[in-house]
This record gives structure tokens, C-alpha cells and sequence, in this order.
């Protein structure tokens, strides 16, 4: 049957922003982030009470700003280690002197965005961030500046502050697809996104082989973020 979609959670959020970027930094997103209340059994994942709010929004676009100009700042002197190898994941490709930015943008943010989305992306949707891209590039913020507004805009979509599940196309119980089973299983064992291994299974459509998915699993309950299923659903449950 139908789920509803949800908002990714504050400790969901977090964990997320940490894995997508590759460092542990603390953002101090969670004094951004407005606290999320619990369901009617105990819950902080449950739907109906994950609402979003102007105030959400407001503190949503704030975090987005505030961690990718401490990650791709303009110059990159003065970062951290840990935040210039960040940095360095990030804009793994740049113009050079006598080449088009266009190009190399569109390899950056195109490989960003299919990781915050958690999922394949379209040229259509591509497109729309190059806009941004062309837009900022054009009145001269550099190249950096005009890659972090796109990222930016990556990060306050539905598509990466929302889980969802598509509808089935067919009534009565289905078998929930590869891309969306990647997302629900790395949120419940970790409470955070898939990572490339779990995704890149769930992009070729093997995921769902029953072997392939058990594998999966024990590898992810072998991982150090599987204590957040222990910290915050068993908590939580019990």
C-alpha cells in the first residue's frame, strides 16, 4: 500500500549532512534546527507529526548555507584538514585556464545531487541547477561560488529533505522498488542516506536478490553508524 512521505528527522538531517560531505565537523545544526516531537507511540519518524513549517524552511535554507560555505568556501585557505578534504571530494574536478566552466559544473553537481537525492537523476533536473550555476557564473561569482548555489539549492528540495516511496501502480501489497528500499533500509539500520555500495546496487536493480540484500544488510549492522539504530529505534521502541 501507499506510505506517506516524510521529512527527514533532525538527527536523520544531521546524519545525513556528515555522510554526504565525508567529514565530521560539527555544524552546530542542531542549535539551527527546530527539535521534532515524537508520534502517538513514541516515534520521531512517524509522518503525521514531521510537518514543515516556514520556520523549517527558514532554518533549512540557513543550514544549507552555512555548511556548504564552510566546506567550499571561495579561497580554500585557512580550512581544516578535514574540511579541505571535504572540499577536495566535492569539486573533484575544476576548469582549467583556458576551458569552459560549464562542463566540469555539470560533472560536480550532477554527482552531488544523485548522492543527496539518493537516487538517479534526470537531465531536465540537471538542467535546472546548471541555470543557477549559469546565473551566478554570469554576474561573476567565480566558479565555486556559483557550484555552492547550486549545491545549495540540492539541499533545500523536497527531494533531499523528503522520504518518499512512489505510489504502486497496481492495488493491494507490492514490492517496494530498488531505489526507495535503499533509502528505507539505510535509514532505519544507520538513520542517515545509502551509502555508494547500498545505492549502486539499488541503481543496477540488485538489491532486491534476496542474497544480495541479506549481504547487505549484515555489512550495514557491521558498520560504526549502525549504532543509531540501537541509540534512537531501540530506544525509542523500548
Amino acid at each position: 500500500g501507499h506510505v506517506m512521505s516524510r521529512r527527514l528527522n533532525r538527527a536523520e538531517y544531521i546524519n545525513t549532512i556528515r555522510d554526504l560531505f565525508g567529514v565530521e565537523y560539527d555544524f552546530k545544526l542542531e542549535e539551527l534546527l527546530p527539535a521534532d516531537g515524537g508520534g502517538g507511540e513514541g516515534f520521531d519518524t512517524t509522518g503525521d507529526t514531521l510537518f514543515t513549517s516556514s520556520i523549517h524552511i527558514e532554518k533549512y535554507l540557513a543550514a544549507a548555507e552555512q555548511v556548504t560555505q564552510l566546506i567550499l568556501p571561495d579561497k580554500a585557505r585557512g580550512q581544516n584538514r578535514e574540511l579541505r578534504a571535504a572540499r577536495e571530494r566535492i569539486l573533484f574536478r575544476e576548469p582549467g585556464w583556458f576551458e569552459k566552466p560549464t562542463p566540469a559544473a555539470r560533472e560536480v553537481i550532477s554527482a552531488f545531487a544523485r548522492r543527496a537525492w539518493r537516487r538517479p537523476l534526470t537531465n531536465e533536473e540537471v538542467d535546472e541547477w546548471m541555470k543557477l550555476f549559469a546565473r551566478a557564473n554570469q554576474r561573476g561569482d567565480g566558479f565555486t561560488a556559483s557550484v555552492r548555489l547550486a549545491l545549495q539549492a540540492a539541499l533545500i528540495s523536497p527531494n533531499f529533505l523528503f522520504l518518499s516511496e512512489p505510489e504502486p501502480a497496481k492495488p493491494g501489497v507490492q514490492r517496494l522498488a530498488d531505489i526507495p528500499l535503499a533509502s528505507k533500509l539505510s535509514y532505519f539500520l544507520w538513520s542517515s542516506m545509502p551509502d555508494e555500495q547500498l545505492l549502486k546496487l539499488a541503481e543496477e536493480g540488485r538489491l532486491s536478490d534476496t542474497n544480495l540484500y541479506r549481504a547487505q544488510v549484515q555489512r550495514m549492522l557491521k558498520d560504526p553508524k549502525a549504532a543509531a539504530l540501537g541509540e534512537r529505534f531501540a530506544l525509542q521502541w523500548l
